[in-house]
């Protein structure tokens, strides 16, 4: 169980490598599909125990940043198209207000990534003091 938080974690620290130093997406894909698939597979094994709760956690964190990095990705098309708008405009606020959205990307991007390694470790921490979890919150 504790091997499929650190692959969750290992994922988050992918994203924000690929992120900042522009590698590949695949290198994110990879841990996170492994965990998605442990968090499955353990699925018929977690009834009435301690991590009936943190498999259910784990599947929905990763259904909610999924959604997430697609709205954002989504966002971004929009944005890029804005900018190009931009080129054409000749008054400096209308060119202002269509590149705005190229700042706030990268704030919704760290944001989804905050929230998830603080929905992550918020996770292992509950495993660690084996405590049940809350799989349907949005938060801690």
């Amino acid at each position: 169980m504790i091997l499929t938080y650190i692959l969750a974690i290992l994922s988050i620290a992918n994203f924000l490598i690929s992120f900042l130093y522009g590698f590949p997406i695949r290198i994110v894909l990879i841990p996170t599909v492994i965990a998605l698939f442990i968090a499955y597979a353990k699925l018929d094994e977690k009834n009435k125990t301690i991590y009936d709760n943190h498999l259910d956690y784990l599947i929905r964190t990763f259904l909610i940043v999924f959604c997430m990095a697609f709205l954002i990705f989504i966002y971004f098309c929009i944005t890029i198209l804005l900018s190009l708008q931009s080129l054409y405009v000749d008054n400096y606020w209308e060119n202002f207000l269509l590149s705005l959205p190229i700042f706030i990307t990268p704030v919704f991007t760290i944001s989804c990534v905050l929230w998830c390694i603080i929905r992550i470790l918020n996770g292992m921490i509950k495993l660690y003091k084996q405590k049940d979890i809350n799989p349907m919150t949005w938060f801690i």
